[in-house]
This record gives C-alpha cells, structure tokens and sequence, in this order.
C-alpha cells in the first residue's frame, strides 16, 4: 500500500497561498473570485492637460511634415503592396482552415 501525503512544509506553502486569495473583498475580485462591480475603476496616471495635448500635438505634427515625400514610383510600389496584403488577408482564414482540416 502506497502512502500518499501532503509533507508540512507544502501544507503550509498551501495554506498561505489559499490565505493570499481570500482578500478583504474591497478590491477588483470578491471573496470567491467573482469581478466586484461595485469598485470604481481607479485611472493609473492623471489625464493630460490641454496644454500637454496641444504640445504633443505639435512635437507629431512637426516630425510628420519632416518626413520625406514619396516619388511616384515609391507610391506605385507601397499600393501594390497594399494590394497583395489585401489579398492574403482575403484567403487568409480559407486557408488556414483548409490546412487545420487536413490535419484532422
């Protein structure tokens, strides 16, 4: 007959692991685990102000107009690759699930 127990040190890692999970039931889970809708949702960091907004704003404007422009041929190229993904995408699902369908 083979003994089969639990050893004290892992009944104790245990007990402490179980004790972690029953929290006081103010957070974001209750006591069994369920969301608590009754916890408003706290924002991690301050909204940014206007000012802020309008700078950001700025700083991305500026370093868009400092893109180079496109030559036509480069457009020409960037639709066609555009259109091929567009492509891919198209079948991409067809495809897989050919593939999972064989396998089976």
């Amino acid at each position: 007959m083979t003994k089969i127990g639990l050893k004290w040190p892992t009944l104790a890692v245990l007990l402490v692991c179980l004790g972690g999970c029953q929290s006081s039931g103010v957070g974001a889970l209750d006591l069994q685990g369920y969301p608590n809708i009754n916890v408003v949702p706290v924002g991690e960091v301050a909204a940014i102000s206007p000012q802020q907004e309008y700078e950001m704003l700025t700083e991305l404007n500026a370093a868009l107009a400092s893109q180079p422009a496109l030559s036509i041929n480069d457009k020409a190229v960037f639709a066609a690759r555009q259109k091929r993904l567009a492509q891919i995408a198209a079948t991409h699902a067809i495809d897989a699930t050919t593939i999972i369908e064989a396998r089976q």
